[in-house]
């Protein structure tokens, strides 16, 4: 089912009725759609939207402040009731005088957000100088730990993180630089935060910079996907890379693919992939397990941001690009996808303004679906809150 919708977005954008529901464990909120502008202090790129144990919603978004002529990069944190109201003390930018005085002076963006059990937020990305960053965090936004590592002699870039609860390990894969043919794989000891500088594998001369995040398996195979001349693959190593296993991903009818996500099959040990592949003539995006491929997207070209893991499948968003008629330019919309068990719950929908807007994360909460993205706004690209219900519709 694709379902395209155009809407009015309000200055202040906040509409919602006072009906309540009393979900178990989710705390009272509207029943009705939303969707809010969050303004900042520069340009926003949303990474990931969570759930916390007490209901409340946790953002990550990478900042662009242009202070003095020059961008700098912030990591910005925020955390939100069920009706999309910012908490108390629920913002905070990092790099901050507070936390890191001695590190003001760098760039830091985040690549990816996991959250650990008794709701500990572990952030990963780069800083200037191209280092990897790892932050530890609690839910009040308190800062428990920070890791910087570069290479000796080369620079580093953070593709994702993985979180092994059985031996306690946070599992990190980046590229090595400039060398894009160079993987990195570590860990970090999730317990003490420290990084074993001893787990620390630079892969020589891969096929190609590794082009997901990484995984490991109840087998304690790593894997990851890379991207390499319009094809795409999955390697599996058990931990020597000479006897790595290179498995391509094929696809049916397709010109070219790249992945972008994975995640883990631990019933089948098997590997769910996620992408975008151009097919007669557009840009899909795909779904690929051990037993089929399926498209997704509207009409036109179509974006990958997020893929977000339910219970019963998974929420995809993204951004979906309307031709401007007479011109060669595009408009991006809002692209959200759900894939479920149950079908009837299946949708893809579009929608957006006169603007350019994008999707890049989703999760379910009760019979709800949070989103956030950004829309133009005051001339710069602000993050954007947004609540349907269970079949992506705004229903206020």
């Amino acid at each position: 089912m694709i379902m395209k919708l155009k809407y009015s977005l309000i200055l202040v954008t906040g509409l919602f009725l006072a009906a309540c529901n009393s979900e178990e464990g989710v705390p009272l909120s509207s029943t009705n759609s939303y969707m809010k502008i969050i303004d900042g202090l520069g340009n926003d790129q949303p990474v990931a939207i969570k759930q916390l144990s007490d209901g409340s919603l946790m953002v990550v978004s990478n900042t662009t402040l242009f202070e003095s002529g020059s961008p700098t990069s912030r990591i910005r944190v925020l955390k939100f009731n069920l009706n999309g109201d910012l908490l108390p003390a629920g913002e905070k930018y990092f790099p901050n005088e507070e936390d890191f005085p001695e590190n003001l002076n760098q760039s830091w963006t985040a690549t990816d957000f996991l959250l650990l059990p008794n709701d500990r937020v572990i952030l990963g990305g780069n800083s200037s100088g191209n280092s990897m960053l790892f932050l530890d965090l609690n839910a009040s936004l308190d800062t428990n730990g920070m890791i910087i590592y570069k290479d000796e002699e080369d620079s580093n870039e953070l593709n994702g993180l993985f979180f092994d609860q059985q031996l306690e390990e946070l599992l990190f894969i980046g590229s090595q630089l400039p060398d894009n043919n160079s993987t990195v794989l570590g860990t970090i000891n999730s317990t003490n935060f420290t990084l074993d500088l001893e787990s620390i594998l630079t892969v020589e001369k891969t096929q190609a910079r590794p082009a997901t995040n990484v995984i490991r398996n109840n087998a304690q195979q790593y894997i990851w996907g890379y991207n390499s001349g319009g094809s795409a693959n999955i390697l599996i190593s058990s931990g020597e890379i000479l006897t790595a296993q290179v498995e391509p991903l094929n696809l049916p009818n397709v010109d070219s693919v790249k992945v972008e996500r994975i995640f883990s099959n631990t019933e089948e040990l098997g590997v769910e992939s996620f992408g975008v592949a151009k097919r007669n003539n557009e840009v899909k995006i795909f779904y690929k397990n051990n037993q089929q491929a399926l498209f997704f997207g509207a009409s036109g070209n179509n974006q990958l941001n997020g893929v977000h893991q339910t219970t019963t499948g998974y929420l995809m968003t993204g951004t979906n690009f309307i031709p401007i008629l007479g011109s060669n330019q595009e408009l991006e919309d809002f692209l959200l996808i759900r894939y479920d068990a149950d079908e009837t719950k299946n949708f893809t929908r579009t929608f957006g303004t006169s603007v350019n807007e994008q999707l890049h994360d989703a999760i379910l909460v009760g019979n709800s679906i949070y989103c956030i993205g950004t829309t133009v706004f005051s001339g710069q690209n602000t993050l954007l809150l947004m609540k349907t219900n269970e079949l992506g519709e705004l229903r206020y």
